[in-house]
């Protein structure tokens, strides 16, 4: 992979109003030069279907602790905690909704 995609995934069993999970691939490069990657929960993203699911089945788990919130009202993933907690043998991660919806509430926003 050449580039980062963020991808959404709507659970069906939620409300389908936000994404239940983000996605992140991550290339090799940006993983390895960069501290961190910022985005926007607005989007746009892939859509990942439930036949897609398997393609990110080796996903690794983001924490709350690897996310903060800068000024302009986007997401930081912190890859240099992602890269050390997995010795950098990863490549692809989930961010839970939930996540998402603490860090937003804790700087006093909504998603």
């Amino acid at each position: 992979m050449r580039e980062t995609k963020i991808y959404a995934y709507y659970d069906p069993a939620d409300d389908l109003i936000a994404p239940s999970q983000f996605i992140i691939h991550v290339d090799h490069e940006t993983l390895h030069t960069q501290e961190e990657l910022i985005f926007s929960i607005d989007g746009p993203f892939e859509v990942v279907e439930d036949g897609q699911l398997e393609n990110f089945i080796d996903s690794k788990p983001v924490k709350f602790i690897d996310l903060d919130y800068t000024s302009d009202g986007r997401i930081s993933l912190k890859l240099s905690h992602l890269a050390s907690r997995y010795y950098n043998s990863a490549n692809k991660f989930i961010i839970q909704k939930r996540d998402i919806e603490e860090l937003l509430w804790f700087y006093g926003d909504e998603f």
